[in-house]
């Protein structure tokens, strides 16, 4: 009988651990494609920021954000006045919670023509929302800007 028990005990403990196992790997996987989704999305907006494309760029940032309209005209501007490089150093996919995910990210900015302007490297966390079913930046929060000798 207690052979019979500890036979029972240890199925439900592998069971358990199996379960527990199949759930962080399925959440992993979810990860791993939501991350893979996410530095699209911030290589789409590098590259349309690169092209000074507005509406390429604007298409990267969700509409109902409350950076959408100010972004637009900051970027407008930024177009007019500067040709600028952008370099995105590292990525780091943070977390993902209902319908916002969350990523460090680390990027390169220099000047190629313009008035006179710091290159930089930024570090910050971006915060995106889906928008048709698409990863668009919703927040931005800069955690430091490091200014490089020019």
């Amino acid at each position: 009988m207690k052979s019979f028990l500890l036979a029972v005990c240890l199925s439900c403990s592998s069971l358990l651990l199996f379960s527990s196992t199949a759930i962080a790997s399925t959440e992993e996987n979810a990860n791993t494609e939501i991350t893979k989704l996410l530095e699209q999305a911030i290589h789409e907006n590098v590259k349309q920021m690169k092209a000074e494309n507005i509406e390429g760029t604007m298409a990267t940032i969700h509409t109902k954000s409350n950076l959408y309209a100010s972004s637009k005209s900051l970027i407008s501007r930024l177009f007019d006045i500067y040709e600028l490089d952008y370099e995105i150093i590292d990525i780091k996919f943070i977390a993902h919670q209902d319908e916002l995910a969350y990523v460090r990210v680390k990027q390169l900015t220099k000047k190629v023509t313009g008035p006179a302007f710091k290159n930089n490297e930024l570090d910050m966390v971006q915060i995106f929302k889906q928008e048709d079913g698409k990863w668009k930046i919703w927040s931005q929060a800069n955690m430091s800007v490091v200014f490089l000798d020019q």
